[in-house]
């Protein structure tokens, strides 16, 4: 499978350097940590090798705006603004790589019930629902809604879209997967 991840460039010199890159956890988002551990969780549950001493994985896209492409980096939000970037493109075996919807991320990242809804009305009906549910139910009931976000395939309605945007997660970034590396500065 071909993705695209976009880095600061400091990651293609240790790639250069050492010949692979892994995520650093120390410079990972500590707000968003337990999801993080969660989505290693699901890696593991999936059985992508998991190489004993990393935790978090890395992040690269699959597909923007529909298409399964390389990112338009003219874009704003790939990268720090002002930053000296990277983008890097690279094969990896699809058995080692878990998918999912980026704008379902979001409910797994501030740890929110994921609502899968079609329609305003069908929306809703499911957040009259869980609004009603026990506390400890609501707790189980946003676990399972969270396996939600690995439904990529696409489709688009007035209400919402799926697929538009797919993300993946993987473990590790090795000099022999890259088949491009573009510089720029992001937006």
């Amino acid at each position: 499978m071909k993705l695209w991840t976009v880095q600061p460039v400091e990651v293609i010199n240790i790639i250069e350097k050492t010949g692979a890159f892994a995520c650093d956890e120390t410079k990972s988002d500590k707000d968003f940590r337990k999801a993080y551990e969660w989505i290693a969780k699901e890696m593991d549950k999936r059985q992508i090798t998991h190489p004993k001493d990393l935790t978090l994985p890395l992040w690269a896209w699959h597909t923007r705006d529909w298409k399964h492409k390389k990112p338009d980096l003219r874009n704003i939000g790939l990268g720090t603004p002002g930053e000296k970037s990277v983008c890097i493109e690279f094969e990896i075996d699809d058995l080692q790589v878990l998918l999912s919807d980026f704008f379902a991320w979001h409910s797994v990242l501030n740890g929110g019930f994921y609502n899968d809804s079609h329609t305003e009305a069908e929306w809703n009906e499911k957040d009259a629902w869980y609004e009603a549910l026990s506390g400890k139910q609501k707790g189980i009931e946003t676990l399972k809604s969270w396996q939600k976000v690995f439904d990529v395939n696409a489709f688009k309605n007035e209400f919402c879209q799926n697929g538009r945007y797919i993300q993946a997660t993987f473990w590790k970034l090795t000099k022999e997967m890259i088949t491009d590396v573009r510089y720029f500065t992001a937006r």
